[in-house]
């Protein structure tokens, strides 16, 4: 069946479509901005809460490069808005259309996740509002924060991210194409790019990623 949704935008508006769900007996499921893989975000007569009107940048220090900004916020307006003061998110999806709640939901990984991990890794505070109320300053050190990230959503909602960017040069990518026979090739090249613990590849690139052709049979 369908669900019902709710547009919050402040907590107090988070929290009273918490107790509409207690006084119907409904489910609720939190939606960003509905990229998540498996229809995360449905659930039969659920109430639906949608963060979509929550993204707004609260702050910004091009300077040391934190920014500070609410659960409904895209990947999208947080690097268009921080590019042209040197800055670039520490880790991007696939796709730069998710909130920076959902994808802390989901504790994303980018092209990049051999050397800068997930983005989790890269949060510094968030507010958490649980369905009882409370609202909880998060930092990394903090066990409900490790619970938080990577949650799915299923604890509470995050309201508020402070995030620290990545300094960039350029908003343009220098570009190194490798073309590889079969799965060997390919394996070996991204072992040589990245080095090893001891001795790592000082010019390996920041992110990579391949591509595969589909329709190649045998052993290419």
């Amino acid at each position: 069946g369908d669900g019902y949704a709710f547009r919050p935008t402040s907590n107090h508006e988070i929290m009273e479509a918490f107790g509409a769900a207690r006084q119907t007996g409904r489910k609720v499921v939190l939606r960003g901005a509905g990229r998540s893989y498996g229809d995360a975000a449905i659930g039969e007569e659920a109430i639906v809460l949608d963060l979509s009107r929550m993204d707004r940048i609260l702050n910004w220090d091009p300077k040391t490069g934190v920014i500070e900004a609410e659960g409904g916020v895209t990947l999208a307006t947080i690097w268009r808005h921080c590019i042209e003061d040197g800055w670039w998110l520490p880790v991007v999806s696939g796709t730069m259309f998710p909130t920076i709640a959902g994808a802390l939901a989901m504790n994303i990984h980018g092209k990049n996740h051999f050397v800068a991990g997930s983005l989790g890794e890269h949060v510094l505070e968030m507010e958490v509002l649980t369905p009882n109320g409370t609202t909880h300053t998060l930092h990394p050190e903090d066990e409900l924060f490790n619970a938080v990230i990577s949650s799915a959503g299923l604890l509470g909602v995050i309201t508020r991210v402070r995030l620290q960017m990545h300094r960039v040069e350029s908003g343009d990518l220098r570009v190194l194409p490798i073309s590889c026979r079969n799965w060997a090739e390919q394996f070996a090249a991204f072992d040589d790019l990245i080095g090893d613990v001891q001795v790592p590849n000082p010019n390996c690139p920041d992110y990579m990623v391949s591509w595969i052709d589909a329709y190649a049979k045998g052993p290419n």
